[in-house]
């Protein structure tokens, strides 16, 4: 069953990778201002291998942790590589996996509950619920250093919520 940040090696395939990387191609990581145009670079390449599965989710996340100089605000957060890790991937894979679940003619998605996740906004906003893709889509930076407010994915720095395709009932 995939339900959080962790399952999505368990979603990722040749029909749906694809739009995935297109998102990763033109992101900007505007919001992560304070790497370095050649951090983003290596950051963006170490997505890419995990996205086409050729690093492990640990594994990606070492080679932040090791290969990336965080930024002098982020070395004071415990686990930053984590964080930056995992806040981006979710980010384009919302973007990336909405796209191809509107390319196969769905215009909803779900975000299941996640047991990992104790953020009361994330139980009032986007657990357990159905939304249109576009609006997840749309909604994506819109939280970004700010107050949250708009049901999206991530909702927050550290969210571990995904979205997935709408069960039939």
């Amino acid at each position: 069953m995939v339900e959080s940040f962790y399952d999505i090696p368990k979603v990722l395939d040749s029909t749906n990778v694809p739009f995935i990387l297109e998102r990763l191609k033109v992101e900007k990581f505007e919001f992560v201002k304070s790497l370095t145009n050649d951090s983003k670079n290596l950051f963006r390449s170490i997505l890419e291998e995990f996205f086409k599965g050729k690093l492990q989710m640990d594994e990606a996340i070492d080679r932040v942790g090791t290969k990336i100089t965080p930024p002098a605000g982020y070395k004071l957060v415990k686990d930053w590589d984590e964080r930056l890790f995992r806040s981006e991937a979710s980010k384009l894979f919302t973007l990336g996996y909405g796209d191809y679940l509107l390319s196969i003619g769905e215009t909803e998605c779900y975000i299941p509950h996640t047991g990992f996740d104790v953020s009361n906004d994330c139980a009032t906003l986007i657990a357990d619920r159905k939304f249109p893709i576009k609006m997840i889509q749309d909604n994506v930076y819109a939280n970004y250093g700010k107050t949250v407010t708009y049901p999206t994915v991530p909702l927050h720095a550290n969210c571990r919520h995904i979205i997935t395709k709408v069960k039939p009932t």
